[in-house]
């Protein structure tokens, strides 16, 4: 259901800030990783793809946008 996977997606938020502090990466990082994760979502659902996956693809994009930017 939609609250399922809002919850689901909002543990995944969760993590993402965690595993950012744990590294030390700028606040950037996060809103970038964020953003990429929740976008995604608007035309997937959790079913269609492991969202422990995308999480850590996200968050190499934001580091990599960040880096050059």
């Amino acid at each position: 259901s939609l609250r399922e996977e809002a919850a689901l997606l909002k543990y995944y938020g969760t993590r993402l800030q965690h595993i950012c502090r744990e590294l030390r990466l700028p606040r950037r990082v996060l809103g970038a990783a964020l953003t990429y994760l929740k976008r995604l979502y608007l035309g997937l659902t959790c079913l269609d793809q492991d969202p422990q996956q995308l999480l850590l693809t996200c968050l190499y994009l934001a580091c990599k946008v960040r880096a050059q930017g």
